[in-house]
């Protein structure tokens, strides 16, 4: 009787190790993870990849996160909506919100801004940003495309254009070159953009941009 308990007993162990032994390796905890030297916030799922270039609800509450992976605060276009996340939770505003310009309107259900077209007095707090042009022609340029205002005895960026900035287009190496580039997206996911777009590529007749790190 003693003996056909430790076999059972042993069996059960065996099991338990067999299942352990068969779970995923590469297991993440889902969850925050905040950069105290950079200030930036970003959220890790579960299979391991960095929310990116979309929203996430989150314990009930929606954020949105960059195509850096970096949690966004304030104004944010997505698809050819605007939204306002709060400045210091990151959370979806549905409510109005007053600026030193104008009071702008949110839909209650979606948090989408319904008089953002209304947008035409440059303003931080509106989304508008100073622009720093380095060149005569190039202030000519971005003027002329509608990049950038000149208000109140200076040039200020869009909310379009600033929001370009903060979301730089990321393609993967591995997408446009084929298998002798590297294969890891997760680590290029991972990486921050820092510089201008340097070259680009023919692929089946569309063009990307591709970024140097």
């Amino acid at each position: 009787m003693k003996l056909g308990e430790n076999m059972k007993k042993l069996s059960t162990i065996a099991l338990t190790l067999l299942l352990v032994c068969l779970l995923p390796l590469s297991a993440f905890a889902e969850g925050w993870v905040i950069n105290e030297d950079t200030n930036t916030t970003k959220y890790q799922k579960a299979d391991g990849e960095y929310a990116a270039d979309e929203w996430q609800t989150i314990d009930g509450k929606q954020y949105y996160f960059r195509t850096t992976g970096e949690m966004a605060k304030g104004w944010v276009k997505n698809g050819s909506d605007w939204y306002y996340c709060d400045k210091e939770t990151g959370e979806r505003r549905y409510e109005d919100l007053a600026t030193d310009v104008m009071t702008f309107k949110f839909d209650k259900e979606t948090g989408v801004c319904t008089n953002f077209s209304d947008n035409v007095t440059p303003s931080v707090q509106a989304g508008w940003a100073p622009a720093h042009i380095g060149d005569a022609e190039t202030l000519v340029n971005e003027a002329a495309d509608g990049h950038i205002v000149y208000y109140n005895e200076q040039w200020w960026s869009t909310p379009e254009q600033v929001w370009i900035g903060l979301n730089p287009e990321v393609v993967y190496f591995h997408d446009i070159a084929g298998d002798t580039q590297p294969v890891d997206r997760n680590a290029f996911a991972r990486i921050k953009i820092v510089e201008e777009p340097k070259a680009e590529v023919d692929v089946d007749g569309i063009y990307d941009f591709w970024w140097l790190f």
